[in-house]
């Protein structure tokens, strides 16, 4: 069970964590961006970020902006997303999806704009870190950026990897035409990323700023990937119930096994005067005793196996589940539930087998002695 629960909740921290670092928890665009991966310019405003800085559970605000484009390497070419961002940019949050170089610099005297690309694209492409690379914007008339590619990310999560490039704000506004006060959408970062408060929470950010923008949470951008996660719980709620039973039913046949062996001496035990019901405490608490017994030794197999995945990574994933390897948490709190509804509902099950020693008849047991 302890297994099972720290896959389940590292699986969903993990894409969560890969999907906010990259697209941030909530996005307030002046309108919503579809298939074509493009925004709609507004104005950067003071007065727009205080709105949502006032807001307790924010922690940073940043701009960016998105421009379609092609990316070439040699002969080689893909259409890509031009994810623009400035110096205000967390880059904290999205350093661990780093595997090579740096992220972007913004220095206005370099020779070059500089890009960080996906490993999925690198890999077509043939680029690495160093490479000069060219970017082909479908504007009017048509714009050629010559970067250089300092760094490679991989997220895991296709929707990003397969389309995504990170540069320079600057160049996104160049590409659109925009002036230097205007933006493409916001990315709000919040203090503490909590799923079941970040409906409520977008709701009074978009309360909060102006009218003609729109906040949107990244349970909207990302809708298949979050219901999948959810009949994730759903699954592992079927399999603790049928491991609960599977533990009660093996629990109840050991007893059962115990008193059928014992029933002669149940049966002295009573002709001597010792009452049914104080017997059937004792059977109840010895298989009590065996269940703490039961426990502490899957405790141990359990978090030891954990820790070893945790240090070692030696289970691995297809990329198809958005990661490389089997992702484990250690939320002790559910552990220690865990162990306290596994112990009460064997211990209260033992009381169905127990009672068998209220229907021995000393005489009959005695008889074969």
């Amino acid at each position: 069970m302890l297994v099972t629960v720290s896959v389940v909740i590292g699986f969903k921290r993990s894409i969560q964590s890969k999907l906010t670092s990259f697209a941030a928890p909530i996005q307030i665009n002046s309108e919503f961006v579809g298939e074509a991966y493009e925004n709609k310019p507004f104005e950067d405003k003071v007065e727009t970020r205080q709105a949502v800085l006032a807001h307790p559970f924010v922690e940073h605000v940043q701009p960016f902006g998105l421009a379609s484009a092609i990316l070439r390497h040699d002969e080689d070419f893909e259409g890509v997303v031009l994810k623009g961002v400035d110096s205000s940019y967390h880059v904290d949050y999205f350093k661990p999806n780093l595997i090579k170089g740096r992220f972007v610099g913004f220095d206005s005297t370099a020779k070059y704009p500089e890009l960080v690309v996906s490993a999925y694209l690198a890999n077509r492409l043939g680029i690495d870190t160093g490479n000069k690379v060219s970017l082909w914007f479908v504007s009017n008339p048509p714009m050629v950026k010559a970067v250089r590619v300092v760094g490679i990310y991989q997220t895991d999560i296709e929707e990003i990897d397969y389309h995504y490039v990170i540069g320079q704000l600057e160049m996104v506004r160049q590409v659109g035409g925009w002036s230097s006060r205007q933006i493409g959408a916001y990315e709000i970062l919040l203090r503490n990323m909590e799923l079941d408060k970040l409906r409520e929470q977008n709701a009074e950010i978009r309360y909060a700023i102006e009218a003609g923008l729109n906040s949107t949470s990244v349970l909207e951008r990302y809708p298949q990937i979050f219901d999948w996660l959810g009949l994730l719980d759903k699954n592992v709620q079927i399999i603790l119930v049928l491991m609960s039973v599977v533990a009660m039913i093996n629990m109840i046949t050991a007893l059962l096994i115990i008193i059928l062996e014992r029933t002669q001496l149940i049966g002295t035990l009573m002709a001597m005067g010792y009452a049914p019901a104080r017997l059937k405490q004792v059977f109840v608490w010895t298989a009590g005793f065996f269940v703490l017994r039961g426990l502490a030794i899957g405790n141990v197999l359990g978090l030891a196996l954990l820790w070893a995945q945790y240090q070692f990574k030696f289970l691995g994933l297809s990329s198809d589940y958005y990661m490389t390897h089997v992702p484990v948490s250690f939320p002790w709190l559910a552990f220690t539930a865990i162990n306290l509804i596994t112990y009460l509902v064997c211990h209260l099950a033992m009381y169905i087998p127990a009672s068998m020693v209220l229907r021995v008849s000393p005489i009959k047991s005695l008889r074969f002695t």
